[in-house]
């Protein structure tokens, strides 16, 4: 669950007044089950322990350092809960597990003290994320202590909730009906104050119970939310998406579907979107695309899109031809991020919208397996310009090579502007699959006239075809178009021995090279020494230092 960032604030004005404290620890000792007193007889030894803890140091602090004490104790780690765990869907099971425990944590801490009650039931942001999970109680607690500050509500139905989370329950079909009355009560009563609404659905039993919980609050008013996250089983068929809140959400940034249809989606329902994430296997088709082009065309303030199709569709994709009408500019989209699209598919969604702002590209393209090293060479040239400007002037690059597949960074590991994934295909044997290969590695350098001073290989170190990678010739291509090259830094897996072949002539590469870094061993440094006599010997102006060890 994604919980909004909770600050001090949600204090009441007057949480420091005296008075109004003094008549609160009387209305909370009187409310409170643990404090029902008046009919027992005043031990001497508990009027003893109110004593020394009406004077304790912890009830003395400023009301704002509790709440931080009290925030500080709700964020749990979520690693710690995933041992717990040993499944595919370890994270998310932590996840639920750490929303639950931060139920219980926070009903404990209104328990330590009438002054760390006041300080809880006044701080309204600690109330305002709610889990729908929850029990309906607890749910209907948590919305009226928030008192009006904006809900962010969570919903997240994993595969196996019910076996993990409510093994005693018997009859699925009615313990899920009811909690969906709940919900959509809930909903309906609270939905003019919700901020983030998260929908998670992983489970396809009990079927149509969703999907009708869907359609009884896709059309109530949200005139103060901000995000929706709406997540079905894909292919399920059930749920048709229809301007979900959209008519009266004026202040909606941020969407993300996944597992809908969206032939009926309406073009102004996106007209205030600023960042949106989609998952829909139609985009495949050339008419689901055309119908993606119209729906962008509606959103003129999106800074960040997310595209993906599902590894299951991808290798059913049509080819589709590059558009020739008029790209749809847009204009303030700076991030980019397509997963699972095709390298046609890629060449349709440039040639229909453009990026003219477009900083951050992250691509992970299935090529064909039957495809020419002219297909990858295509698929770089069909960037947009603006970014392939962005990458003429960066001077960092990365290559990480995995079984049949390769990643190109241009930019920072932790920040690059270009990332490009995608698998290496084999036409007809070794022979092509090495050019597919060659090409993969130079086309970077070749379209998007790419300069590295800085370069780093890494991943596996063999893999593709059942060889070595990279070879003496292949480092040959890539040193070949990189002539300003200063540093270059291997992984510890891969071999100098081809490295040191491709560079024994200095009249033909690594001419600028200044450092080689790896974690080194005698046999490297023996063929290090080695590639330098032999490049003296043949009149190298530039001095090639090795640097190796763990942190090199």
């Amino acid at each position: 669950m994604s919980w909004p960032s909770l600050e001090s604030g949600g204090l009441v004005q007057n949480l420091h007044k005296p008075g109004d404290m003094d008549r609160q620890d009387c209305a909370d000792e009187a409310n409170d089950d643990r404090t029902q007193t008046a009919s027992l007889p005043q031990d001497p030894r508990i009027i003893s322990l109110r004593s020394i803890k009406q004077n304790s140091p912890l009830l003395r602090l400023p009301h704002e350092l509790i709440l931080q004490i009290i925030l500080m104790t709700l964020e749990d780690p979520r690693d710690l809960l995933q041992s717990k765990f040993e499944a595919n869907n370890s994270w998310e099971l932590a996840d639920q597990t750490q929303s639950f425990d931060r139920l219980r944590m926070t009903n404990r801490m209104t328990h330590i003290s009438s002054t760390w009650r006041y300080v809880c039931l006044n701080a309204t942001t600690l109330w305002n994320a709610i889990d729908l999970l929850w029990p309906s109680t607890a749910v209907a607690v948590f919305a009226t202590r928030a008192q009006q500050s904006p809900l962010f509500l969570n919903l997240n139905i994993l595969q196996d909730y019910q076996r993990v989370f409510q093994p005693l329950i018997t009859d699925s079909l009615t313990f899920w009906s009811t909690q969906i009355a709940f919900w959509t009560q809930f909903l309906s009563q609270n939905m003019h104050r919700v901020k983030s609404l998260e929908i998670r659905v992983k489970t396809t039993e009990p079927r149509r119970i969703f999907p009708e919980f869907w359609r009884a609050v896709e059309h109530l008013r949200a005139p103060k939310l901000e995000k929706i996250v709406l997540r079905f089983p894909p292919r399920s068929g059930e749920v048709a998406i229809y301007n979900p809140f959209f008519r009266d959400a004026p202040r909606l940034r941020e969407l993300l579907v996944e597992g809908f249809k969206f032939s009926d989606i309406q073009e102004t329902s996106f007209h205030s979107l600023v960042r949106l994430t989609i998952t829909l296997a139609e985009f495949e088709t050339t008419a689901g695309f055309k119908r993606l082009t119209s729906i962008l065309s509606a959103t003129p303030n999106l800074e960040a899109l997310q595209i993906a199709v599902p590894e299951s569709y991808s290798n059913t994709a049509r080819p589709l031809t590059p558009f020739l009408g008029r790209a749809v500019p847009l204009n303030r989209c700076a991030q980019l991020k397509a997963t699972g699209l095709s390298a046609t598919t890629t060449a349709f969604l440039f040639s229909s919208i453009s990026f003219p702002s477009l900083s951050v590209l992250a691509l992970n393209i299935c090529m064909p397996w039957d495809a020419s090293p002219d297909a990858i060479t295509e698929l770089y040239t069909c960037l947009p310009h603006s970014m392939r400007q962005l990458c003429h002037t960066n001077d960092t690059m990365t290559m990480t090579f995995s079984p049949c597949y390769l990643r190109t960074h241009v930019g920072s590991d932790s920040a690059p502007n270009l990332m490009v994934c995608h698998n290496i295909p084999d036409l007809s044997g070794a022979q092509f699959g090495h050019s597919c290969l060659a090409e993969s590695c130079t086309a970077p350098f070749t379209v998007l006239n790419l300069s590295p001073i800085s370069l780093k290989v890494a991943g596996l170190s063999t893999g593709f075809i059942g060889q070595a990678i990279p070879t003496k010739d292949l480092w040959r291509a890539i040193l070949s178009h990189a002539p300003f090259l200063e540093v270059l830094e291997l992984e510890s897996q891969f071999s100098f021995a081809p490295l040191c072949e491709a560079l024994e002539d200095p009249r033909l590469l690594g001419s600028a090279l200044k450092e080689l870094r790896k974690i080194g061993s005698d046999e490297d440094r023996d063929a290090f020494d080695m590639m330098l006599e032999r490049r003296k010997s043949q009149g190298a102006k530039n001095e090639i230092v090795l640097i190796t060890g763990p942190d090199s």
